[in-house]
């Protein structure tokens, strides 16, 4: 058996139950992982961890766009950690499950790393597109983290196809890009005035947030 390792001795951080305050448990993990409504994740996990301690789980960042704040999780009967978004446990372990497949963890505020409780709600992909589009911060175009042509070329190709009469499969074998690429240039276009009014549904209706009206007893 391995000996237990004093407190000052453990790489991470390690706390007494008694000091834990307001926790819960993040379903199926048999009880041996807990979170708090901020986003601090604390395991009884370690072998030779301390009597009535447990220790504070390291956050680590999402390496995509949105830069997620996750934990690696033991699951029940599984020999393999997970990697988890500390957003989506927050809500499994305070509000509940998802309502259907289809819903994620969406911040309110549009900032992925924003792990509050009261900023969090299961939300639909959709839900998620159209709150960035209200606030402003929807990434599309030039923008996005793909995009391997600015406006200004997509604007020249359109007048290249419109103007001149070039075929857009020749353009698209000219410029290397698949040619359903270079009709969707002649196609879509973003047009801002087409979601003037829209409500935002990842903001509080009636002063009410997720804690008010989903937060588990």
């Amino acid at each position: 058996m391995t000996a237990k390792k004093h407190i000052k001795h453990w790489k991470f951080a390690v706390v007494h139950k008694d000091d834990l305050g307001d926790f819960k448990p993040i379903p199926n993990t048999g009880g041996m992982y807990q979170i708090s409504k901020d986003g601090v994740v604390v395991s009884s996990r370690h072998r030779g961890l301390p009597d009535d301690h447990w220790i504070v789980l390291k956050t680590q960042k999402s390496r995509v766009a949105h830069p997620f704040n996750r934990v690696m999780i033991y699951f029940d009967g599984r020999d393999k950690p997970n990697i988890c978004q500390i957003s989506r446990l927050i809500l499994e372990a305070w509000v509940g499950p998802p309502p259907s497949p289809l819903h994620i963890a969406a911040h309110r505020n549009g900032v992925s790393d924003d792990d509050r409780l009261e900023n969090l709600l299961w939300a639909t992909s959709k839900d998620v597109k159209y709150g960035s589009i209200c606030r402003g911060t929807w990434v599309h175009g030039e923008s996005a983290a793909t995009s391997r042509f600015s406006e200004e070329q997509v604007v020249a190709a359109r007048r290249i196809v419109v103007e001149y009469g070039v075929p857009a499969n020749l353009l698209a074998t000219a410029m290397g890009l698949p040619q359903q690429r270079v009709r969707e240039w002649l196609t879509k276009t973003w047009d801002s005035t087409k979601w003037d009014g829209l409500t935002n549904p990842l903001e509080p209706t009636d002063g009410q947030n997720a804690q008010d009206t989903n937060t588990a007893d």
